[in-house]
């Protein structure tokens, strides 16, 4: 019972770290002492540690950056059927026509990014780092590479 009652208030303090804003909430949710929650139950067998909360905090966040950078790649393809089939110069040239506003960066709790380059765009999300490495965007996601922006590359029509 002193088990289940541990695992209930740990689950509690996780479910109140996931209402924070970003990033605080994968910060709290982080911080949370998980030990409570080795077992079974959510994380898998084993002891959950930092690390491996970690681990799956930014595995779990990580797919929400990539969809709001497909959300940024679909209103910059809307942006450019205009007659002058341009670029936008940025992001808030987005706002309101094509996106009611510049979606944040869950790991950053800033506006997502947005560079072009003359093979095209990229908008990209900081990634777990927290550090901006230029939309150096990857196909798929190893553990260990945290050096990779999740985001999309479009490419240039030629």
């Amino acid at each position: 019972t002193q088990q289940f009652v541990s695992q209930l208030d740990a689950l509690e303090r996780l479910l109140q770290s996931s209402s924070k804003p970003w990033p605080e909430r994968i910060d709290a949710i982080v911080a949370t002492d998980a030990r409570a929650l080795s077992g079974d139950f959510p994380f898998g067998p084993g002891e959950v540690d930092r690390e491996r909360l970690e681990a799956v905090v930014s595995r779990s966040v990580r797919p929400l950056a990539v969809n709001r950078a497909m959300r940024i790649a679909v209103a910059v393809g809307r942006y450019r059927r205009d007659p002058d089939e341009r670029l936008p110069d940025d992001l808030q040239a987005l706002v309101p026509a094509y996106l009611p506003a510049v979606p944040i960066d869950p790991f950053s709790g800033k506006e997502m990014r947005f560079t072009t380059d003359a093979g095209g765009y990229v908008a990209y999300s900081v990634g777990s780092n927290r550090r901006d490495d230029g939309g150096h965007v990857t196909i798929g996601w190893r553990d260990g590479d945290r050096s990779a922006d999740p985001g999309i590359r479009i490419r240039s029509a030629r």
